[in-house]
């Protein structure tokens, strides 16, 4: 297995966190022909001959009304799960769940001048709201969907990309997953529709397995808990790239599939209002390796990755906060201790973090 020498900050106190990344096939992060599809792509959309919101599986008119438990509310998709918390600058793709910033449109992590292709989000956003009913329906697509225009040139994936051999899987321990930016579960208090279309590649980016099923599930379970405690918060999660742009991608040799940007951690932030409509924000940055994430779900500390935005701002190159007035404190503001929540407000499938460091 390569080692990389650089070390991952966290917390903004310059301890390092090691990543490592598993033997895979090295690209560039676009190639000339890619970048070619993607000038044109933005030409034909400006042309009206590409459509921004095409039926890709699940996509929806970002201005369709928001339906949650089969009511239709007054807000739109974008205001309802994007209240102005964070600045589409690529591709915005909405759905019943979530808002999805897709990279390849304007997004240069490399600093090369061209818009850079790496196949997954830069962010999702996506409100939750207080759980009714603590059913998970459990029906999954055999396989994901993606947003189907952005295929042809190239800018979106398809579920190939991250299929692997189970003989490739035996011989790469802990294999990268598609890792739910918006959390299934989570979208069934939405509705059916909403939790079958969190299976979009719109919505995932490749993790680690152990990170997704410890520290990533932890963290998803406890969002469920302050909506329960809160009757709402707002998320926005996504990648993070050690150097700014992506090094490794994800793709099986012998497989012909797109590769896929893999992530060196991940970050996610989570804000609610309280009766005064004051915001607040807890901020994190996981780096996708840990050796913490192998000693059990009551033996890590959520607070060791704590971060702010500023912090992730920096390290993502996105603008978080840009419709909340007077944001530089809680932009500014390290995330040092967890909003405090009652253990009855876990959903049942969760309680197994109950009794967690934090």
């Amino acid at each position: 297995m390569e080692q990389h020498n650089s070390s991952f900050w966290v917390n903004g106190d310059r301890r390092p966190h090691r990543v490592m990344v598993g033997p895979m096939t090295l690209r560039p992060a676009m190639s000339a022909k890619s970048r070619w599809s993607a000038r044109l792509l933005v030409v034909f959309i400006a042309m009206g001959c590409v459509s921004t919101n095409a039926l890709a599986a699940g996509e929806r008119d970002c201005n369709d009304k928001m339906t949650l438990r089969g009511e239709v509310q007054e807000k739109s998709l974008t205001q309802w799960h994007n209240p102005d918390i964070a600045k589409v600058s690529d591709f915005g793709v909405c759905f019943a769940g979530y808002v999805s910033n897709f990279a390849g449109k304007t997004s240069d992590l490399d600093d090369d001048g061209e818009p850079d292709v790496l196949r997954i989000p830069l962010f999702v956003a996506h409100r939750v709201d207080r759980a009714e009913a603590k059913v998970e329906t459990r029906k999954r697509p055999t396989r994901w969907f993606t947003v189907d225009e952005l295929v042809p040139v190239g800018i979106a994936p398809t579920d190939q990309s991250y299929v692997f051999s189970q003989q490739w899987r035996a011989a790469h321990a802990d294999w990268y997953e598609r890792g739910h930016l918006a959390q299934k579960y989570l979208l069934e208090r939405i509705g059916p529709d909403a939790a079958w279309f969190s299976h979009n590649l719109a919505n995932a980016v490749p993790q680690r397995g152990r990170f997704n099923k410890t520290v990533w599930l932890d963290l998803e379970c406890r969002v469920g808990a302050w909506a329960n405690q809160y009757k709402k918060v707002w998320v926005i999660a996504g990648p993070v790239f050690q150097t700014g742009a992506p090094q490794s991608w994800l793709k099986e040799p012998q497989r012909p599939a797109r590769p896929v940007a893999i992530p060196d951690a991940m970050f996610k932030i989570v804000l609610r209002q309280d009766d005064r409509d004051t915001w607040h924000a807890l901020a994190f940055v996981m780096p996708q390796q840990d050796t913490r994430y192998e000693l059990g779900a009551k033996k890590w500390d959520l607070l060791a990755w704590g971060s702010s935005i500023d912090q992730i701002e920096r390290l993502t190159r996105q603008k978080f906060l840009p419709g909340v007035a007077d944001n530089a404190p809680i932009r500014k503001a390290r995330t040092k201790e967890l909003w405090p929540h009652k253990a009855e407000e876990f959903d049942p499938p969760c309680r197994k973090f109950i009794g967690a460091r934090t």
